[in-house]
């Protein structure tokens, strides 16, 4: 077992990023035949053909790499083939090993290797749900208009197949290439992040991971060539509709607003006032309201197109309703947005979204509504999107989205950090990160609140083809330094307010804004 592997892109980075975080891992790579060698029909290959020309990107999850220069310190285990010999066996069974990662899911369960690590052998397996059956990674969502496409990280151990991790994404439309760069990409964050977990529980670890009863990956050959004909030209007239609907029909986000109160049980009966944007050069969202004598101050990012960039402007509404033309209050060369507006001690903060900047900034304001200064960094060098603050129990708590690599979607990993101080550069990490990995329920909508002594954490739909496509509540059930917990507990889908997106919900005491995407007649 000292030939020297050559593994796919997104395996490599799931290596090297285990070996950045000091993990003491041996890996072992199984290179199996579930979908690499399987027999194809020709136009399924000549489709993929296309694809590997059309689609072809910087980003190549499947381009193979030595990992050569990461055996150096002997955390790196190759071989090939589906099976071990006894011998092979053996030899591992002489090392310390936590646990084994295979790279191909066919090998799952196969014989004694699962039982030579203490922890199992784990691997991923691409697709969710019924999807997970398929051995063609990311095709068939593509080609059935699913809008998420999934993965699990699992592991086998004592004849039970267990999920450590699982996420969705936003399906890529109409290229089965990109979707599975997406995927694949996302997929290679999921070991370095449960070793952490595991690094911290050890012997409670496996029970803590629900099992699941997978079926047998499908040996399919794929779709004949018959099928794959009609696949390619109903796949290609939808890409083709999709390209001239983006490029003639530009959809905007608008600010709306009801004067009303608040509550779960009436959100679906609110009436929303859209605000009439200034130019079809511009899309307002993200508000924010704060309530002072009588009037409703709304902060939102003021996205103009030709300036490719957004800046923070704010609105007031008065008690009849009249809104006021926006002002800049915040702007920097860098593309600003989510202006998380709160009051601490009787002053005012923000703490607009700059993760172009790889920062998180924090603003004061020096004069009320239009006057805000820089006060400190809370964390550097990190992609932190739409970043939202909470205080409770004596601590801070600061909910964010973010992504491990640039292919990779930014609406479905939800990080969590906490401080005993606001004014903090020492933000812990949250040892369940990320909390939440289904793009139908993870990046942050709005302020977090508090109905009937239950708290509550708005969050995004993203499952769908629509960016922004609706909201969810999620009650929090568990909060403190060692766990997170919370459930969904309501669904806010854009066709009760007749729209065809909302993406952010806030509210005061006498007023709700959303943003979303107004229907044209």
């Amino acid at each position: 077992m000292d030939d020297i592997a050559n593994v796919p892109a997104w395996y490599y980075q799931t290596i090297k990023e285990v070996e950045q975080r000091g993990h003491d891992i041996y890996f072992i790579v199984l290179q199996g035949t579930s979908h690499k060698n399987a027999k194809t029909s020709a136009l399924y290959r000549l489709f993929r053909k296309f694809e590997d020309r059309w689609f072809r990107s910087e980003y190549d999850a499947s381009k193979l790499i030595s990992i050569e220069d990461l055996t150096k310190n002997k955390t790196f285990y190759p071989t090939n083939g589906v099976s071990l010999s006894a011998s092979e066996l053996n030899e591992l069974k002489n090392l310390p090993l936590d646990i084994l990662y295979a790279i191909d899911a066919a090998i799952s369960g196969t014989g004694p290797i699962s039982e030579v690590a203490r922890y199992g052998l784990w691997y991923i397996r691409f697709g969710f749900g019924k999807y997970a059956i398929y051995n063609l990674p990311a095709f068939w969502e593509v080609m059935d208009d699913k809008p998420v496409t999934g993965s699990y990280l699992l592991i086998y151990k004592n004849g039970k197949t267990r999920i450590a991790y699982q996420g969705t994404t936003r399906t890529v439309p109409h290229s089965v290439r990109n979707n599975f760069n997406s995927i694949a990409w996302k997929s290679s964050s999921y070991l370095p992040f449960r070793l952490d977990a595991l690094g911290k529980k050890r012997d409670l670890f496996l029970d803590s991971n629900p099992t699941i009863d997978l079926p047998v990956l499908a040996r399919s050959k794929g779709p004949g060539n018959l099928k794959m004909l009609w696949l390619f030209l109903k796949n290609g007239g939808g890409y083709l509709r999709y390209k001239l609907t983006n490029r003639f029909n530009k959809d905007q986000f608008t600010i709306l607003f009801s004067f009303t109160k608040f509550n779960l049980d009436n959100v679906r009966n609110i009436e929303f006032i859209p605000v009439a944007l200034p130019s079809n050069d511009v899309f307002w969202a993200d508000p924010f309201v704060v309530e002072r004598e009588g009037i409703h101050y709304i902060f939102f990012e003021e996205m103009v197109y030709s300036k490719s960039k957004a800046h923070i402007s704010f609105f007031t509404i008065d008690q009849n309703g009249q809104v006021r033309s926006p002002s800049i209050v915040l702007d920097q060369p860098y593309h600003l947005s989510y202006p998380f507006v709160f009051e601490y001690e009787g002053v005012f903060y923000m703490v607009p979204e700059t993760a172009s900047n790889r920062t998180v900034e924090l603003y004061r304001a020096t004069k009320f509504p239009d006057q805000w200064e820089f006060v400190m960094n809370l964390i550097n060098d990190v992609v932190l999107m739409d970043v939202t603050l909470h205080f409770d129990k004596g601590k801070w708590w600061l909910f964010a989205n973010s992504h491990n690599h640039p292919f990779v979607s930014t609406n479905d990993q939800l990080f969590l950090y906490y401080s005993d101080e606001l004014f903090s550069l020492n933000w812990v990490s949250h040892p369940q990160n990320p909390i939440a990995t289904h793009a139908e329920n993870c990046r942050p909508a709005g302020r977090i609140f508090k109905e009937n002594n239950k708290l509550y954490r708005p969050a995004q739909n993203n499952a769908s083809q629509q960016y922004g496509y609706g909201l969810k509540i999620n009650e929090i059930e568990v909060l403190d330094e060692n766990s997170y917990k919370e459930k969904e507990v309501f669904s806010i889908t854009p066709d009760i307010f007749g729209m065809k997106a909302c993406h952010q919900l806030d509210f005061s005491s006498s007023i709700v804004v959303i943003d979303g995407i107004v229907k044209k007649d």
